[in-house]
């Protein structure tokens, strides 16, 4: 019993490394999977509250009450700008711009012929 090394410290310390590294990849993939949830989340109020007042433009359009609108609509989570600039022969170009109090924006670009009652050119941008 005189070459007593022992070994059970150097392979606790392994061990314990091993679980420590472990729950910490856990604890960052929680948080990068939480931000993604807080992010996806903001997209779909924004989208929702540009989709509203896409159909309340489209509403208005149909009405007659179009003459270069350019308006400001708001909503709990936050507010769409609107820019309606008629085109030619019933064409309207509609830019939406939905800001989150807090959070990102969302830009949705598109044509809508009043004769055909159709959305052409759907064009969505970032920030």
């Amino acid at each position: 019993m005189k070459r007593e090394g022992g070994f059970i410290l150097p392979v606790t310390l392994v061990v314990m490394l091993l679980v420590v590294s472990g729950l910490l990849q856990q604890v960052a993939l929680y948080e990068q999977e939480r931000t993604f949830a807080t992010m996806h989340s903001d997209w779909l109020a924004a989208d929702q509250m540009a989709m509203a007042a896409k159909k309340h433009i489209i509403v208005l359009i149909s009405k007659g009450e179009h003459d270069s609108l350019n308006e400001t609509m708001s909503y709990p989570n936050g507010e769409v700008e609107v820019v309606v600039t008629p085109d030619d022969d019933e064409q309207y170009a509609v830019m939406l711009t939905s800001r989150l109090n807090e959070g990102p924006l969302r830009r949705i670009e598109f044509r809508y012929d009043a004769n055909n009652q159709t959305i052409t050119h759907w064009i969505e941008g970032g920030r």
